[in-house]
């Protein structure tokens, strides 16, 4: 009898675990068609876009915008929300996790945008906040007293990806009407547009570090777009060079320090190339065998603020984090690329999510430079951490503490938006996060403790140079 059941068990077990096979196949063949199926909608609005725009524009070049059309360049919106942080220091949400020193807790709302907010980035001046958005606007956001600045353009479909030049000057945005836009800040009568050739999808942008005339485009047609603003070919356009890859582009990083560039795939590998020659990638890492969707970094404003006499092995200690489908963070240090820690506990999975690093000015991974705008005793503990920011899909912020070969060292998980949190970015000099959602807001997050948003955006009183 014993026999008998010890046997039944063993068959039912085998049977049961026969039919998770089945089902984890099937599972695994669902999610694969939701991909495709999601990638089919994105190709089929951007051939109905162009199309659309195609007509619309019939044949007419694009041209930049005149002095008297200023006013169509950049819209003033008004917004009932402002940098009014005195008043939103004591709000409830997050407080029993604020308790702690060097907790993250609300600041303000930015509202306006009317379609989810895929990116957000701050100046490196770190004066202005900018966000680009489905609504196919990018937006700059200001000090506490002051409406946002929607930056127009040409874009007749999402835009997925910003940046900033390291003067803060310019901004380029990339969407998936295959146009770059760049905008020039200091002298707005006119801007620059770019059309990359048919299926180039944006995925992703980035300046090259030393020359702010050149900058590259990832795209979904496996190519790496470099422009040159300087150069025009009436064939190219201003395409100077391209890198061929096997697989979506998914996301990028220039190094000035290491004179490199560095790409995420769909395979889930990174690729390294040499800015002055690069025609093959130096090097690459299977980081992942699901799609990179983001590559942050320590070094995102670092190299801004080195000190020219600083010790060489400083430069040794830039982190680079890498967001992936699988749903784990990974963390990276140069030159070698030893991945030193990952994170868990994020979800990732299908979507275009974003990190951010902040290094405090007192942590082992700091460049040694002090050009802190705010010193206070009691953020001193801020100051200690190196700390990474993610969104993720299930609504929330994911802030982890990087220390070296300590797994998952979750420093605080944020609740505040209503959808996907698709960018958690960290200003270039505070413990100051800003994130963007689905939900079509974007949430500005500090220590409470040492008040240094209050004070910080108080003290930021001039606007940016647009009248």
């Amino acid at each position: 009898m014993d026999s008998n059941s010890e046997n039944y068990y063993k068959n039912h077990l085998k049977t049961i675990s026969k039919e998770n096979k089945i089902l984890k196949k099937k599972f695994d063949q669902f999610e694969k068609e939701n991909i495709d199926l999601k990638r089919s909608i994105f190709e089929l609005s951007y051939h109905y876009n162009n199309l659309l725009f195609q007509f619309e524009s019939s044949g007419k070049k694009y041209q930049p915008i005149h002095q008297g059309e200023i006013d169509k360049f950049f819209i003033k919106e008004h917004s009932d929300h402002s940098f009014n942080f005195s008043s939103q220091l004591n709000n409830q949400e997050n407080e029993d996790q604020s308790k702690d020193k060097g907790h993250f807790t609300f600041l303000d709302e930015l509202r306006g945008h009317t379609g989810a907010v895929y990116t957000t980035k701050f100046s490196y001046c770190g004066k202005f906040l900018a966000s680009c958005s489905y609504d196919q606007t990018v937006r700059i956001w200001r000090d506490s007293n002051n409406e946002p600045i929607i930056l127009k353009g040409d874009h007749k479909q999402m835009i997925l990806d910003i940046q900033w030049t390291r003067d803060s000057n310019y901004i380029l945005s990339g969407g998936y009407d295959r146009q770059l836009t760049l905008f020039n800040l200091t002298e707005p009568e006119e801007y620059e547009t770019y059309l990359l050739p048919e299926n180039a999808l944006i995925q992703s942008i980035e300046f090259h570090p030393e020359q702010q005339n050149i900058f590259f485009s990832g795209c979904s047609n496996k190519m790496v777009y470099v422009l040159d603003k300087r150069k025009h070919d009436k064939n190219r356009g201003s395409i100077v060079s391209i890198i061929k890859n096997d697989s979506v582009v998914n996301t990028m990083k220039a190094f000035k320090n290491y004179s490199s560039l560095v790409i995420g795939d769909s395979k889930g590998i990174l690729k390294f190339f040499d800015l002055r020659k690069m025609n093959e990638p130096l090097n690459s890492i299977q980081s992942s065998d699901r799609p990179i969707s983001y590559i942050g970094s320590s070094n995102d404003y670092f190299d801004l603020r080195r000190s020219r006499h600083e010790k060489k092995e400083r430069f040794d200690r830039t982190l680079i984090a890498v967001n992936s489908f699988d749903n784990i963070l990974r963390i990276y240090q140069q030159p070698k690329m030893k991945l030193i820690t990952s994170f868990i506990g994020h979800t990732n999975k299908n979507w275009p999510i974003k990190n951010s690093i902040f290094v405090g000015k007192d942590s082992y991974f700091h460049s040694n430079s002090k050009t802190s705008t705010i010193s206070s005793d009691s953020d001193s503990k801020i100051n200690e951490k190196t700390l990474v920011a993610t969104g993720s899909s299930d609504h929330k912020i994911y802030i982890f503490e990087i220390i070296e070969n300590s797994q998952n060292s979750i420093y605080q998980v944020i609740e505040g938006h209503n959808s996907i949190v698709y960018s958690a970015t960290f200003h270039p000099y505070e413990p100051i996060l800003a994130t963007s959602s689905d939900d079509s807001s974007i949430k500005l997050w500090g220590v409470k403790e040492s008040k240094k948003g209050q004070e910080f955006f108080s003290s930021i009183s001039q606007s940016i140079s647009i009248k």
